[in-house]
């Protein structure tokens, strides 16, 4: 017979590097795709993000139409107290507020995939992807 599993805040906060109370309570488990929010399985069937699960345990439910919000910008943080629940659009001006929105020649798709190519020993493009026709049938 399988053991019996541990409750999830017991397994959750197994994996959380809890500091002092002012500084981030990095997430130590699985993370999504690109590495940067920790990903916690709830269930057999369910996964989650860190900073989600550490909110609901420790003040319930998310309504449906917020989202879990990071005053610190650390997205692996686990702090209850750098947590906030807002709104999609209270978030994206959280972002813009803060300076973290992503602008200007540097950020574009061309001088990102540029500097990718020439990364890998390719060279550069000499017609840009965007403008290549299309064959039309």
């Amino acid at each position: 017979m399988a053991p019996k599993a541990k409750p999830l805040s017991e397994r959750f906060w197994a994996k959380v590097d809890r500091r002092g109370l002012d500084e981030c309570w990095e997430w130590q488990g699985s993370r999504t795709g690109r590495g940067r929010y920790g990903n916690v399985k709830v269930d057999s069937y369910t996964n989650a993000p860190s900073h989600r699960v550490a909110w609901e345990l420790t003040n319930g439910p998310v309504p449906e139409e917020l989202c879990v919000c990071h005053r610190c910008d650390n997205p692996p943080c686990c702090n209850p107290a750098h947590l906030f629940l807002g709104t999609h659009q209270d978030n994206m001006i959280d972002k813009v507020a803060k300076g973290r929105q992503s602008r200007g020649e540097e950020h574009s798709p061309r001088t990102r995939r540029d500097r990718m190519r020439e990364r890998l020993g390719y060279a550069p493009l000499a017609v840009p992807i965007q403008r290549v026709p299309r064959k039309v049938s």
